[in-house]
Parts: structure tokens; sequence; C-alpha cells
């Protein structure tokens, strides 16, 4: 069996554990799989088969992975050995980044199920993680009553019905991507640095197909999360369900959807006379007819920025057969605004997202380097576009170790960014601007003066312990009306306030109502256009009412629902102590009978190592 066809391409990788094959197990098995495809197809079926069981990680970056980037299915042979294995697990992640390039999320590897494994079969074992839940998602074929007959078994009619289901399965997953040449688009393909977001891509589907068919979607969050990013994603992912086409259609300053709709005219081939030219309804009415009649289309709205666009009205009027046309949107404003709607937040990648993004240009060298990227990722809050920025400057600058940049980044934040946003060598594939503060910018702007006061305060608060019971005592020194006394039958201005900061993502919701979090990176932007001296007089009021707050509690613990407080007052007494001030410690001793009693003795002991390491050196 060759394992390199003459146009350097795979249809098939077959992922297995070599201690597998002791008996020639998988070895029957892929010619099996080959056989059954030749009485089917004359096309025969070009797999990637590696018997070498003796690997280095150079050999496996080398060859193994360039087989799965050349290979547009994987089957996967499940046991023990194979969740035992390191390289099997880095290809399964390689293949699952693959499956996005080839749009079949979810769908690109098929399991072969052949010796039990506790945790995978949910019959004990360790806790399932991402690599065994993935794979549990999928439809498994089952032969391991047969494992133990041999490569003889695969002469069973039982066995070979099973295998001939696969093929079918395979052979249609194979003639779907050969047919998705055919869906015309002028979204941007596929971007091979993409990581991650598969959650939200399935969640996306969920809303736009699942249950209420052709209901308008939008992505919605903060500048360079992700949200354009994910939307392109999306189109290229779920090709299969748009024969009419993928549109993109840029929404910036617009507010009228006949005027979004009538871009597509060109590439619907619609030319409009000079009457037509002066008649949105009639433009709409030709486009509404070439859209509906195309089979299923997708049109991305990107960057809403005027709610009216969105509007319930026009919703209804100009939206074409939701049947047979999806919307998606990408937008900052917040969701309260866009009420026919279904919005999905978009917020931080997740840790081995960011990790994953920052390996793509340049692999970690050391446990000490994975660390520091580590530590990067965490900084950076998972912010996608910053993250991008980071590793394109790493990798232009090969001198720069992960370690020394994570350094450079804790003593400058936003500036260290700003610096390799200004680096000409430094270009983004998808994103024209660079700077975090201008993408905030207009987001900052339209908030109203007590939000904008509000947000100031909350940049200098620990980003994941946001007290906002805090930033309404502090902020209703120069706007009363939020702590007003609510008439009956009228909405709650603090309420509704906080409402609109989470719907613009600026603070996020927690497990307590009391408690938000704010990204670090907006933390940063804020402060650098609040300027210094403002910060200063913002953090001095900050410390001086947590320091009162940590008094109270001392003074009434023992009372009922205190501790919610002492999270902040936490990470407040530490932000005290590492600046050196001797009142952190005193802060600390205030709540650490209130940390004692809710079984937070890590925390009690650090700050009290740290306020003693403080007063030595008094």
């Amino acid at each position: 069996m060759s394992t390199r066809p003459p146009d350097d391409c795979f249809d098939l990788f077959v992922s297995y554990a070599h201690l597998d094959d002791a008996q020639g197990w998988v070895t029957a098995l892929v010619a099996q799989i080959e056989g059954e495809h030749a009485r089917f197809t004359p096309t025969p079926l070009r797999v990637f088969f590696d018997r070498d069981a003796i690997r280095s990680m150079d050999d496996w970056e080398l060859r193994i992975l360039k087989g799965i980037r050349e290979s547009k299915l994987m089957v996967a042979v499940l046991s023990p050995n194979y969740f035992a294995s390191d390289y099997c697990r880095r290809e399964w992640a390689a293949y699952v980044e693959r499956e996005l390039a080839e749009a079949l999320p979810g769908e690109g590897i098929a399991p072969i199920y052949v010796v039990t494994h506790p945790a995978f079969d949910g019959s004990g074992g360790p806790q399932l993680d991402e690599w065994l839940k993935n794979l549990q998602r999928r439809q498994f074929l089952d032969i391991r009553p047969w494992w133990q007959e041999g490569p003889r078994a695969l002469e069973r009619l039982d066995v070979a019905r099973r295998l001939e289901t696969l093929e079918h399965h395979l052979n249609d997953r194979l003639e779907r991507l050969r047919q998705r040449q055919a869906s015309r688009s002028t979204v941007p393909e596929h971007n091979r640095n993409f990581v991650g977001r598969r959650d939200e891509l399935q969640k996306l589907r969920t809303k736009l197909v699942g249950g209420q068919v052709g209901a308008i979607t939008a992505v919605q969050g903060i500048g360079g999360i992700g949200k354009s990013a994910l939307a392109f994603e999306y189109a290229h992912a779920y090709v299969d369900d748009y024969a009419g086409g993928r549109f993109l259609v840029s929404a910036t300053g617009l507010n009228d959807l006949r005027a979004a709709f009538a871009k597509l005219a060109p590439e619907l081939e619609i030319q409009f006379d000079e009457r037509e030219q002066l008649d949105l309804e009639t433009q709409w009415s030709r486009l509404r007819r070439a859209l509906e009649g195309r089979g299923r289309a997708l049109v991305v709205l990107d960057n809403v920025d005027d709610a009216r666009l969105l509007a319930a009205r026009q919703l209804a009027q100009y939206l074409p057969d939701r049947q047979r046309v999806h919307v998606l949107a990408t937008t900052r404003l917040d969701a309260e605004r866009l009420p026919g709607v279904a919005c999905l937040p978009l917020d931080q990648l997740k840790d081995e997202e960011g990790l994953a993004l920052l390996e793509k240009y340049r692999r970690f060298a050391s446990e000490e380097e994975w660390k520091a990227a580590l530590a990067i990722v965490r900084r950076l809050g998972g912010h996608a576009l910053a993250l991008e920025l980071v590793a394109v400057y790493l990798w232009q600058n090969p001198e720069i170790s992960y370690v020394g940049y994570r350094q450079r980044l804790e003593g400058e934040g936003l500036g260290a960014l700003n610096l390799a946003a200004g680096d000409p060598s430094v270009e983004l594939a998808r994103h024209p601007e660079k700077f975090l503060g201008r993408l905030l910018e207009p987001t900052l702007a339209e908030l109203a003066a007590a939000e904008l006061r509000v947000v100031e305060y909350a940049a200098l608060a620990p980003p994941d312990s946001v007290p906002l019971p805090w930033l309404k005592d502090l902020a209703s020194g120069d706007f009363p009306e939020l702590t007003a006394p609510v008439q009956p039958g009228y909405p709650d201005p603090w309420k509704g306030l906080v409402r609109r900061l989470q719907g613009l993502r600026l603070l996020t919701a927690s497990d307590d109502a009391r408690l938000g979090r704010m990204h670090r990176l907006v933390q940063d932007v804020v402060r650098a256009r609040l300027g210094e001296g403002e910060c200063q007089v913002r953090e001095s009021r900050l410390v001086d009412y947590a320091y009162d707050c940590s008094e109270r509690l001392a003074a009434r613990w023992g009372q009922r629902d205190l501790a919610w407080e002492l999270a902040p007052l936490r990470d407040m007494a530490y932000r005290l102590i590492d600046g050196g001030e001797r009142r952190g410690w005193v802060q600390a001793e205030n709540i650490a009978t209130g940390l004692l009693h809710t079984g937070r003795l890590l925390d009690v002991g650090e700050l009290r190592r740290r306020s003693h390491q403080l007063l030595a050196r008094r």
C-alpha cells in the first residue's frame, strides 16, 4: 500500500497507537476500508498510514503533521493505548483545527472503537478531558466484541457490514468536499491562524438553524475580540448549508436594511436602471427575489454600528424568507438595543486556545517558555487581536523569548502592545487596525457621563472581582441620581447602567450579581485614556473606600451576607502590599477572620507572608 499519492494530497489520515497493530489488526483494517471504497468508486482512496513506530518530535513535525494538513478526513482507532499516546493526542488536536479548514466541524474524524477505555465508555476512570469529550460526541464504529479474534474477524459478515456503513459515511463526506467549490462566496477564506472557538461556532449554528430557522443572529463584543473572524469561520465551516452563496456586506454607517442588501447587486449580477437607482424599495424587491431563488444563502453584515439597521420594524419588513436566507451580523452595540436579534456575546479565548494561537507562530522551546506564554495569554485576557499582535511581533523578532516579553508586558502593559503595533514589520492578516485604544474608542466615546465614570472606577478595581456597589457609591458623588430612591413604576437607573455596560461587554457578570469582571486590556485602555493624574485621584478614592469597607467588615463579621466583599478586599490588599503600602497589611488583618471562616486558608497565609516581607523592609 502506498502512503504517498502522486499529487501529495490524502483523503484519509489513520491515527492509531502502534501497540494496537502488533498482530497486524490496524493494517488489515485499513486494507479493508480501501477495499470497501473500491467497491463503490474506481477512484482509489488515498490514505496516509504511518507504520513507523519510532518517532521523534522533529519527525512528527516534518512528516506526520504534514500528512494531517494534507488529509481531508481522519480515522482514529480508539483504545487505552491510543489515549495513552502523546503523539495520538497531538494528531487529534492538529486535525480538529484542520476540520475547520475542510469545513467539516465535528464531522471530519471517524472513530473506530476497538478496546474499552473506562473514561471514554462512561464506566469509570478519570474525569473526561476535552480530547475524550470531543471524540465521545462523535458517532463511532464499535468493533470491540471482535478485537480479540485478530484480523480474521474482518472476514465476518457482521463486521463487514459495519465497515461498509463507515465507508458510506467517508465517501459521503468526500463527495461533499468535492461539491463545495460551487458555493459562491465573498466572505474571506478560512484563516489558517484561526484557533478554537468550537463551542461558539456550535452556538452560532444552533441560533441560526436550531429551532429558529433563519433567525437573524449577531456576534457581539468589544473591539478586537474576534467577532468578524468568528463570523467568517462560520461561513466557511458550514458551507454545505449555503449552496446559494455566502456574502459579506460592510454595514459600517448603514441604518437601512434595504441599503445593506443593495450592496449585493454586483454579486447577484443585478443592474439597476436610472429609475431603480433612486428607489430603494424597488431595488430591495429585485434583490429579495434573487436571493430567495438561489438556494439557502448566508449574508454577513459586518460591523453594524447603528441599531436602526436591525430595528424590529426593519427586520419585519426587509428580511428575506427566513428559511432561504440566514443573516449573521457582527456588532459592538449593546445587546439591549437589538431586541429582535439573537445575540451571541463573544469574550476571551480560553487559555489553551490562546496558547495554540501563539504556537502557530513559534513553538515553545522549553517548559519555562510555555509557562511564560501562558502568563502572556492571561495578562492579555485571551484577547484575540492582542495575542495575534504579540505572536507576529515575536515571530518577526526571534531573539525575543516568551520569558523576556512576559517581563516586558508586566512592566509596560499597554505600552508594550502599542510599540509592537507601531512596528512596521508587524502586519496582521485580517485586521487593519492594530492599536487597541483606537478599536475601543468608539465604544467608550458613546457612553453617557455617568456610565464613563463607572467604567473609569472599574478600570482601577481588581479585574476578576469588580465590586459593583463600590462603583455605585463612588460614582454617585458626581452623579447622585445613581443612588436616588426609585419611584414605583420607574426603572432603576443603576441597574439600567449596569445592564448597558454588560451589554457592551465592558463589564461581564459573575456568579454573584454584586461582582463583575473587566477585561484587563479594557482596563489598560481606560486608564491610558484617563491620564496619570486623574488615575491617581480616582485610585486614591477607591483605596480609601476599600479600606473603610475592610474595617466595617471586621467590625460586623458574623452578620449575614458579608462574604461577597472578601474577594475584592483581598485583591486590593495584595495590590497595596505589593506596592509597599503599610495600610495593605492592616486591610489584610481586617479581613483575615472572614477569610478563615470561609475556608480561604491559602489566601490568609499568602497575605501574611507578603505582609511580613513588607514589614521587614521598614
